[in-house]
């Protein structure tokens, strides 16, 4: 609504300030600054970059910050792209005008008009695109043959939903003033004359690689933020071309054109778009682009709300093939070293290569940067990408590849676009070619089942559709190493991706996060994340969208406080736009994709994970897990085949001797989250307990490397202990107790508080089955040495101390269960705070000893 109602303001702060703007006795209106403008002018220019502005513009204005001199097309943009010539074009699209008359001029008009000043332009520069001897329109024409790219800027391409309401009222101000609201109409959602423009566009793309020109670059910049009080004026499906480079600008759609600092992220996506497409004119080539005997200069062209072209230098440059690529370079990629590897496998005739590891370690991002390199060295290669996590998302690649070579019967509606596209690859005259096929990790949508073995000549093998070819190579990335080794056929060509090494971690991160950080808290927080990219960049983007309030120190804080808050963080799925649009961003859901793939293909290997995410995540050891985590006992698993379908999935890991296994810290996290979803994980806790209280053996001399090895796993007993349900076994639980207790004494001494806790544990036992002596010297035993250990008033010797006023009060031994009551809540007021559950139930009991409300016996 404010961009329509303040058209008066707009119009009249020009007439002011634009000196090439000017009224006339006649009219009152101002002269619109009109046709073409130089804004910088380098003497080695190869190209022209003309900005052009959208509906209510201005050719100075629209690319000019609020606190800037200057518009940023002439401020920075020189200093990023210096080899190219900067214009601005100017018309008149204004919709309304309170004092003098509107031009009445359709989309169409303008755009000749655009077209006649820039071949003007060029004419009266000696830069021509044509000799005077053509016909007239050669001129128009031509520009066609020179165009190199386009960008797109919050443009409308399927309507705007405010387009219909901006016409009515323009039609209702056209009652006082003059208007032109049919400009508004071809906006609309559903406008044929829309569609019409959207139809011509395609096909002179089309026409334009089909014809084996140099093919347009094309990239669509969309808004992120509402505009206050209006909403999103283009959504983004409509500012989106499918098949071409989607990149959001966070920014609003009146601001998103308009750039303060060089640092503005939205100014470095846009100049790096130019960039890369001039320095690929520049690439020395035998190749030559069309019309490359003439001898005049190149140019670009660019339009806010419309669009931006690009027409190419006339000097030898390299044929650019084309890619489907989806994903925009990360300007934050750490280099693992790998690329190197990827390159070497590649460069032989009818190679594979499989990048296989752990979701969320970089396989993606990976390939991205691979396929962004193979354009910039090699701009004659295709680069195709394929996303293969259903059937139908890979089909759908195929179709993009189909429409982006133009393979005559694509858009066929009974055209085989399987087999269509793998002829097309197979045939060594259509060049070099690169796929990448990503996320190839369910074997249901690459291989025909046993069980679907009768469904064959309906149901196909997707492998079958992946040509061996003397000029392509594939890149596969995959969770899991068998899939991946179907693919490939080699194990020699599967590159294991690993999480980062610490310093690449903390590249990372510093690249995430633009702030000066703290080294101790930076490199915890990497360790904390067992340094896998997607948690990293996780852990950032949270605390950039939570600055300056939300740091690294109080993320780790938040992470470590507790399972339900480490769940929270790790669960948030920030958006990214360099990873698939259909996959989650969150870590846990990440995984818990690979959790649903064991599952369904097998479930034995789904129950063992389960089991190992319940033990000390380091040294786990084989003999605790075979036969101890099948769900029928009559029932044989293969542990072998269990475990390599595990590390194959690389959710574990083993040691040299294969005698014992490890998990990340986040994998066993987020497998325990899974088995809450399935309400499991209370069931594991109890299965993992009688498997710890069963191996744990006494604490003698003989037995301390065995009680050595299982003490951690015997430690993580404390926290399983199920929390639904009490079975009243009291004499195994003190037994268990007391092992525990013994094995605690011989690891730590009688005085470690693990130990003195472990005294709690077995007291609370002893008072449950009525012992309350045994229990009152334990309890005061570990009061006693905690004070020692940790201080009168640590939270665990003030838990020692209402657990023994508790069992005093039970014997009705008042008076000293009243002072310890009043002990541990004044206590636990100082380091708990009045509201909290702990203070709040000591505070009852003392109260209830008090003499005012209770009267006990002396």
């Amino acid at each position: 609504m404010r961009k329509w109602l303040r058209l008066k303001h707009r119009s009249e702060n020009a007439a002011r300030e634009d000196p090439t703007a000017s009224t006339t006795a006649t009219s009152p209106r101002k002269t619109f600054p009109f046709g073409i403008k130089l804004l910088h002018d380098p003497e080695n220019s190869v190209v022209d970059i003309v900005f052009v502005h959208g509906l209510t513009g201005d050719r100075e204005k629209t690319w000019t910050a609020k606190n800037a001199a200057a518009p940023w097309p002439q401020s920075l943009l020189p200093s990023k792209v210096p080899n190219a010539r900067v214009l601005s074009f100017g018309y008149d699209a204004y919709v309304t005008d309170w004092k003098g008359v509107v031009s009445k001029n359709r989309i169409g008009n303008h755009s000749m008009n655009l077209l006649t000043h820039v071949a003007t332009y060029r004419v009266d520069d000696d830069t021509a695109l044509v000799a005077a001897r053509q016909r007239p329109e050669q001129h128009l024409k031509n520009i066609l043959e020179y165009t190199r790219g386009i960008i797109f800027l919050g443009t409308p391409h399927h309507g705007s939903g405010l387009a219909k309401w901006a016409e009515m009222l323009a039609n209702v101000i056209g009652l006082l003033k003059q208007t032109n609201p049919q400009i508004l109409a071809v906006l609309e959602s559903d406008s044929e004359v829309l569609a019409r423009v959207q139809d011509g566009f395609h096909t002179m793309v089309r026409s334009r690689n089909q014809e084996r020109l140099q093919p347009i670059e094309i990239t669509c910049f969309y808004e992120e933020l509402p505009l206050p009080g209006i909403g999103v004026v283009v959504p983004s499906h409509s500012a989106i071309l499918p098949g071409y480079t989607p990149i959001g600008i966070r920014s609003n759609h009146m601001d998103m054109t308009k750039f303060e600092h060089a640092d503005d992220p939205g100014f470095t996506l846009v100049a790096g778009e130019l960039r890369r497409w001039i320095k690929e004119l520049t690439v020395p080539s035998n190749t030559s682009a069309p019309g490359a005997e003439r001898s005049e200069q190149g140019k670009l062209v660019r339009q806010q709300d419309n669009t931006q072209f690009a027409f190419p230098s006339s000097n030898p440059v390299a044929a650019f093939a084309g890619t489907t690529v989806p994903f925009r370079r990360d300007p934050d990629f750490v280099d693992r070293d790998i690329l190197s590897e990827i390159n070497q496998k590649c460069s032989l005739p009818a190679s594979r290569v499989a990048l296989v590891g752990l979701g969320g370690v970089g396989k993606s991002q990976l390939a991205i940067e691979y396929s962004h390199r193979i354009q910039e060295e090699s701009p004659e290669t295709w680069v195709f990408w394929v996303h293969a996590s259903t059937t139908a998302r890979f089909e759908e690649g195929y179709r993009r590849i189909a429409e982006k070579v133009k393979i005559d019967g694509w858009d066929k509606p009974d055209v085989d676009i399987l087999q269509l596209v793998t002829n097309w690859l197979c045939n060594e005259v259509n060049g070099r070619w690169v796929m990448i096929v990503d996320n190839a990790d369910d074997p249901n949508v690459f291989f025909i089942s046993s069980a679907n073995h009768g469904l064959a000549q309906v149901a196909r093998s997707l492998s079958d559709f992946l040509p061996q070819s003397r000029t392509g190579s594939i890149v596969i990335t995959s969770r899991s190493r068998s899939v991946a080794y179907r693919l490939i056929g080699r194990d020699s060509d599967i590159i294991k991706v690993k999480p980062m090494d610490q310093d690449q971690a903390l590249a990372l991160l510093h690249k995430k996060l633009p702030v000066n950080l703290d080294t101790t808290d930076a490199i915890e927080l990497v360790r904390t994340l067992d340094y896998i990219p997607l948690a990293i960049s996780q852990a950032a983007a949270y605390i950039n969208q939570g600055a300056p309030r939300i740091t690294v120190s109080r993320y780790l804080h938040d992470l470590r406080r507790s399972d339900k808050d480490r769940a929270s963080l790790l669960k948030k799925d920030i958006g990214d736009t360099r990873r698939d649009g259909k996959a989650s961003n969150s870590i846990i859901a990440t995984w818990h994709i690979s959790f649903e793939h064991i599952r369904k293909d097998r479930l034995s290997a789904a129950r063992l994970l389960s089991l190992m995410s319940l033990f000390d995540r380091q040294g786990i050891p084989d003999t605790l897990l075979q036969h101890s985590y099948q769900e029928d006992s009559n029932i044989e698993t293969d542990f072998e085949d269990d475990i390599s379908t595990l590390t194959g999935y690389s959710l574990i890991t083993m040691n040299a001797e294969g005698k014992e296994f490890e998990m990340h810290r986040l994998v066993q996290f987020s497998t325990k989250k899974w088995l809450e979803l399935y309400d499991k994980l209370e069931n594991w806790k109890e299965k993992y307990i009688k498997i710890i209280g069963k191996a744990f053996p006494v604490g003698r001399y003989e037995n301390w490397t065995t009680c050595q090895q299982l003490f951690p796993h015997a430690e993580m007993v404390l926290s399983y202990w199920p929390m639904n349900r009490d079975y009243g076994k009291y004499e195994q639980a003190e037994e268990m107790n007391r092992r525990a207790l013994e094995g605690w004494e011989k690891a730590l001494g009688k005085e470690h508080p693990n130990t003195l806790t472990s005294v709690d544990n077995l007291a609370t036992v002893l008072e449950s089955q009525g012992k309350y002596e045994q229990a009152e010297e334990m309890n005061r035993r570990a009061l006693e040495g905690k004070e020692k250990a940790l201080g009168k008033e640590h939270p665990s010797t003030l838990m020692s101390v209402y657990n023994l006023a508790y069992l005093l009060h039970q014997q009705e031994q008042y008076q000293e269960a009243l002072l310890l009551y009043q002990r541990a809540s004044t206590g636990y007021k100082k380091t708990l705070g009045p509201d909290h559950p702990t203070t709040k139930a000591c505070l009852k009991h003392f109260s209830l000893l008090q003499p005012t409300s209770h009267s006990p016996p002396s």
